[in-house]
């Protein structure tokens, strides 16, 4: 391993956040009763062991004496191991969550490489008291902040990044220069994942071609069992499926719309067994922005509200059902995101060839939104270098030499410069 690499103990965290064992465990155990250490050792190891082969078995225990003791009374897995990374890798520093700039290859690398950002990212405001997304978001010192965040910023997924003075002394100066960006496949996971869980079919009609009858399928297959080797087309449409409705509650609890006296769901099955008309009993339901067009900001504030109550008032079920939704929202984000596990071009190859960023990419708009920054009136960006892949057939160039430069046109609008 290098010396940027992530810790013992913040890769045990990840792995208990992402992994397919870990989700197992917790598929078949009910949300009332609690995953505890104890539970929880077999898979974890199991999922270790292979990464850190060359490591004798007492610097897994020490790491997992260690994770084990950092747990508060009454606290939680999920708060524990969300903890554990926000404490190894950021800082607040002028207000902002940033990366330690010691450990920014370590993050990369080790953890963001195998778990979305998303619920360290909410957790961390809370930790620190930021403010961004967390019960203290109305503070009047971020006013500023929204007045500079435009509507699509929303759907922007925030990156968390370190600071080096002279660093951006130059980003400020000179503007950031890109000349090799592959226009395709820039798509952020978490995007693709709320456009997922919004309409399961729609989105991975193409991925499920690609995994069970097209020409890489066997590429596909591959790296499919890599991110769980149970998966099928059909227990991947229902992992979608209970995610979304899993999701529903943990909004409404984290925004307290749960009718009073209603009974949170009691495991996956219970989820995804029901009719449309009767999972949700129980729930004030509305229609969320999110199933319109991907809203990341709601997102990381239902996130972080939920996790300020977990870490306020404990409870069980609230903890199991945050769980089961990180881990299947990680298994997801496997099949998009190549980790530290995977080495090599033909290994991103394959990430190339499911078609799941597909659905969100026929519109390049966001894309260049997402070079943009939600956080700012003015981009950072000098001179960008857009490829993307030669079409054979005319009328294809066409069309796609239509959507680039008509999504770059929109942004231009979007952000004011268009006259430029």
């Amino acid at each position: 391993m290098s010396a940027q690499a992530a810790s013992i103990s913040s890769l045990l965290s990840t792995l208990l956040l992402s992994d397919h064992r870990v989700l197992r465990l917790s598929w078949t155990t009910p949300f009332v009763e609690q995953l505890d250490w104890d539970n929880l050792r077999e898979p974890a190891y199991l999922a270790y062991q292979p990464w850190a082969a060359r490591f004798p078995d007492h610097v897994f225990d020490s790491a997992w004496r260690f994770l084990k003791a950092q747990q508060k009374p009454r606290s939680c897995i999920v708060l524990t191991a969300l903890q554990a990374l926000i404490d190894e890798y950021l800082v607040l520093r002028h207000g902002e969550v940033r990366v330690q700039g010691k450990n920014l290859g370590a993050w990369q690398q080790g953890v963001v490489s195998r778990l979305s950002s998303a619920p360290i990212q909410a957790f961390a405001d809370v930790v620190f008291g930021a403010g961004r997304y967390g019960p203290t978001r109305s503070s009047s010192e971020h006013d500023w902040q929204e007045g500079a965040t435009a509507p699509w910023g929303r759907q922007v997924m925030p990156l968390l990044r370190s600071e080096e003075a002279s660093l951006a002394d130059y980003v400020e100066r000179e503007g950031l220069h890109e000349t090799h960006l592959h226009l395709n496949g820039s798509t952020h996971a978490e995007i693709c994942w709320l456009r997922a869980i919004r309409d399961q079919r729609a989105e991975t009609r193409d991925f499920v071609a690609a995994w069970t009858r097209n020409a890489n399928s066997d590429r596909v297959r591959e790296l499919v069992r890599q991110a769980n080797p149970e998966l099928t087309p059909l227990i991947f449409q229902q992992h979608l499926r209970v995610a979304g409705r899993l999701r529903a509650w943990l909004v409404a609890a984290a925004e307290d719309t749960v009718v009073p006296g209603a009974q949170l769901p009691e495991c996956y099955q219970s989820l995804d067994g029901l009719a449309e008309d009767e999972w949700s009993i129980g729930l004030r339901l509305t229609t969320p922005s999110w199933r319109h067009m991907p809203d990341v900001t709601d997102e990381l504030t239902w996130m972080a509200g939920l996790l300020a109550q977990l870490r306020q008032r404990p409870s069980v079920q609230l903890s199991r059902m945050l769980h089961a939704y990180l881990l299947l929202q990680n298994e997801y984000y496997r099949l998009l995101v190549q980790s530290e596990a995977q080495y090599g071009f033909d290994q991103f190859q394959k990430f190339t060839l499911t078609e799941l960023r597909e659905p969100a990419e026929k519109d390049y708009r966001s894309r260049f939104h997402a070079m943009h920054g939600s956080r700012s009136t003015t981009s950072k960006v000098g001179y960008l270098e857009g490829r993307f892949a030669p079409k054979g057939d005319p009328l294809k160039a066409c069309r796609i030499f239509h959507a680039i430069l008509g999504g770059y046109l929109n942004y231009l609008r979007d952000a004011g410069a268009a006259s430029r």
